[in-house]
């Protein structure tokens, strides 16, 4: 079960008015929704559901997902963490082509996705933060909890939902954030067929 807060937002941003009722996860599902946001204290994932037709990957747009998503919500679904969970593990992604991208600041990663956005048949994912409030505000020592069962179902997750958005010959193309740099170490257990770039500066 779900429990979404229905808004109604001037300026595709700004959310002036909430209200509270209930619907099941398949139900969410069927409509355009994306992953938002994760908290651990409250065991809840957001969904956020989108106007048909918007596509609020395109980097052109806006270069990072995370903004995207917020200027283009006008529903919050809050789903049970373990439903969440429960669901993303029923999904397979073993015969999809994902690149993973890892970087550090002002190292070009913009331009990579914007590249692999032209390509046909790519679709780009670029810096979801779904997990950053969740970590900076709720974790403690970040580096700890990245070692944690939880922390890895909770990366895999993220990643599958966001593959699972696309059709089946459709290859993805992931930009890591720059506040999560403990992901890229869960991928190889758990997603193997995942292929890991890093891209760096070079200090002048």
């Amino acid at each position: 079960w779900l429990n979404p807060v229905s808004t109604w937002a001037a300026d595709a941003s700004n959310f002036i008015c909430t209200h509270n009722r209930f619907i099941t996860l398949s139900e969410a599902l069927s409509r355009p929704v994306n992953l938002y946001a994760t908290s651990i204290e409250k065991m809840i994932v957001t969904l956020a559901e989108l106007n048909e037709g918007q596509d609020i990957y395109d980097v052109r747009t806006f270069a990072l997902y995370s903004e995207s998503i917020k200027h283009n919500a006008k529903l919050l679904y809050q789903v049970p963490l373990d439903v969440f969970l429960q669901h993303t593990e029923s999904i397979d992604v073993s015969r999809r082509r994902i690149v993973y991208l890892h970087h550090s600041y002002r190292c070009g990663s913009t331009l990579f996705s914007q590249m692999f956005q032209d390509l046909p048949g790519w679709k780009v994912v670029s810096e979801n933060q779904y997990l950053l409030a969740m970590l900076t505000r709720e974790v403690g020592d970040v580096a700890s909890f990245s070692q944690t069962d939880l922390y890895k179902k909770l990366v895999v997750s993220g990643i599958k939902y966001h593959v699972s958005q696309f059709g089946d010959d459709t290859s993805v193309f992931i930009k890591s954030t720059l506040y999560d740099q403990y992901a890229v170490r869960v991928i190889p257990d758990n997603l193997p067929q995942v292929e890991i770039v890093y891209a760096y500066r070079e200090p002048l």
